[in-house]
């Protein structure tokens, strides 16, 4: 028998508890002896857990349990909060995690607190308004942007936790980007936002790892500077070359492919740190499209990024101009100009022959390509001097030196 004070150690706790338990099978009378040590025992054994007992919480397959216990509901009838009675069944066994989709149908369905149900559930209503599936996950998996875990099960099922671990800190100020607000963008087809953020994402990583030559200065970007830039355009390494003459600026270059369903070329970027990018897909590999695109990202740069304060600007060249934003035509007007001098772009009209273009090419210090495209697109003969505009020939560049 436990005389009744204080219980101070493990093994008095034990015994209280074996004393209390036998006197609740005895279920005594209310006003008896044994029903009072039964309610002075409670007291003791309640006192000791507060100050002594540091009680584990259930965790989230026994908080489940609990309210199926209480409910008296079956495996089956899980099914509409977790999907399928086969992953009733992984959840229960713990051979599967639980999807914050999950979390949320449980708590609403069942009436389970989330605290219950996941360690910190501070932020489990934010992301309802998204729809995390619609996020390029396989194309992410295979560029090993994020890495599968088998006991999540398919990775659609928990694909808001795949894409919040991916973004990290940056998930609320791409989605304030590219899914709440929109962003200035060039396109005759609609752009899936949710691949742009994560292509977005990647470009601000990447350049975030580069260490710029100089700071940006916005009154460099002269006459001077786009003449010597189109003049790489000579060297068979141009591309490269111009990356290194941007970075003497302090500006990014970046090549990310795009993602499907963006029917993206390239895209100009101001970081938070104010810093500039051009960010490049290659998605046509050809060197006339390399040098057009980066001209074109460079005149957004140049004439709206600042002055006009943008922060993203996406761009499918694809598109004509008439209809899309005036700054389109703008760039496209700069960049034309600044590759190829007035004085021959009614010259260029003329020229029958590969050699024609590509001595002409020589005299004004500009790629063969960058002439070849233009007369491409003025004539919309894109047939002709297939042979000039230096397919395949920016890709491998950029392959070599590990950028892609």
């Amino acid at each position: 028998m436990l005389s009744l004070k204080v219980i101070k150690s493990e093994q008095e706790y034990e015994i209280a508890l074996a004393q209390i338990e036998r006197l609740m099978t005895l279920d005594p009378m209310p006003n008896t002896s044994d029903a009072d040590l039964l309610e002075v025992l409670s007291v003791l054994i309640a006192k000791y857990e507060d100050e002594i007992v540091e009680l584990e919480p259930p965790s989230p397959i026994e908080a489940i349990k609990f309210r199926m216990d209480q409910q008296d509901l079956k495996n089956k009838d899980l099914i509409p909060y977790i999907g399928s009675g086969g992953k009733v069944s992984e959840i229960l066994n713990g051979k599967r995690t639980l999807s914050l989709e999950m979390i949320r149908a449980l708590h609403r369905g069942l009436g389970i607190p989330y605290s219950s149900l996941m360690e910190d559930p501070q932020d489990i209503e934010a992301g309802e308004s998204v729809e995390w599936s619609k996020f390029p996950l396989k194309e992410m998996l295979k560029r090993n942007l994020i890495t599968q875990d088998k006991k999540r099960g398919d990775i659609k099922d928990c694909a808001e936790e795949y894409v919040k671990e991916y973004f990290g800190g940056s998930l609320d100020q791409e989605l304030a980007l590219l899914l709440r607000t929109s962003a200035s963008t060039r396109s005759g087809r609609e752009m899936k936002k949710e691949s742009l953020s994560v292509w977005h994402n990647e470009v601000t990583r990447l350049a975030g790892k580069q260490n710029l030559t100089s700071n940006f200065d916005l009154d460099k970007l002269d006459n001077d500077f786009f003449e010597e830039l189109a003049k790489l355009s000579t060297f068979v390494k141009g591309p490269l070359l111009a990356k290194e003459y941007l970075s003497r600026y302090g500006i990014h270059l970046v090549v990310v492919e795009h993602f499907q369903k963006t029917y993206l070329d390239g895209a100009a970027i101001r970081l938070e740190d104010d810093s500039p990018v051009v960010a490049l897909t290659l998605r046509h590999d050809r060197l006339d499209n390399f040098w057009f695109v980066l001209l074109h990202e460079l005149a957004h740069i140049k004439k709206h990024l600042y002055t006009e304060d943008q922060k993203v600007i996406f761009d499918d060249l694809d598109v004509d101009i008439q209809g899309q934003s005036p700054i389109e035509k703008e760039a496209d007007d700069f960049a034309i100009k600044k590759l190829i001098p007035a004085e021959v772009r009614d010259q260029l009209k003329e020229l029958k022959t590969a050699a024609d273009v590509s001595l002409t090419a020589m005299r004004y210090d500009r790629n063969p390509a960058i002439f070849a495209g233009y007369i491409r697109k003025e004539k919309s003969n894109y047939r002709l001097f297939n042979g000039l505009v230096g397919r395949n020939q920016v890709r491998k560049l950029f392959e070599l030196e590990g950028e892609l």
